[in-house]
């Protein structure tokens, strides 16, 4: 046994006897805080490649010593998955924050158009949720046949919008040394 399994032990068949704290006990305690402390190191509990999460902005090499980076700035942590291309290998990056979307991605959604006599429309579904009616100077395009028509309806949008998953900011530290 080294020294410091006999002074843990030392102390704990103290404890079990339960006599009187002494003088050499109180030494043994202090000893006993010492041997605990060298058992304890807090750098040993990350090592180096280990990710350190906080919404401090204390550096954790200013906690437990060592060399840290920040990592992961504006980017989500996702689990790695080695049957997925996407997750299957550690520090892989993807995603995007916005996004446009193709013709083939816009979800499925119809206009509808009712031909009137005396050449009045109805559209409904024209892509803000709204309808309207009027006399045919209102679209872009079309013709009439047999009481039928068919409109051409003006493409709208195109623009990106977010693609961001509800988000709390912490700081994200990598140890690196």
């Amino acid at each position: 046994m080294d020294t410091r399994e006999i002074t843990l032990a030392r102390y704990a068949r103290r404890l079990f006897e339960a006599k009187k704290e002494t003088a050499e006990d109180r030494k043994d305690i202090e000893e006993l805080k010492e041997v605990i402390k060298g058992l304890i190191k807090p750098l040993d509990c990350y090592p180096v490649g280990s990710i350190y999460i906080t919404v401090s902005n204390i550096s954790p090499a200013q906690l437990f010593g060592g060399s840290w980076e920040e990592y992961a700035q504006g980017r989500v942590l996702a689990g790695y998955k080695s049957d997925d291309a996407d997750f299957n290998q550690a520090g892989k990056t993807g995603g995007t924050k916005t996004v446009t979307l193709t013709e083939a991605q816009i979800p499925k959604h119809k206009h509808t158009i009712r031909w009137y006599q005396g050449q009045y429309i109805s559209l409904s579904g024209n892509g803000t949720g709204e309808s309207s009616s009027g006399y045919r100077t209102g679209y872009s395009s079309g013709t009439v046949y047999n009481n039928a028509m068919t409109a051409d309806l003006q493409e709208q949008g195109g623009g990106a919008h977010q693609n961001m998953q509800p988000y709390i900011t912490v700081k994200i530290w990598r140890r690196t040394a």
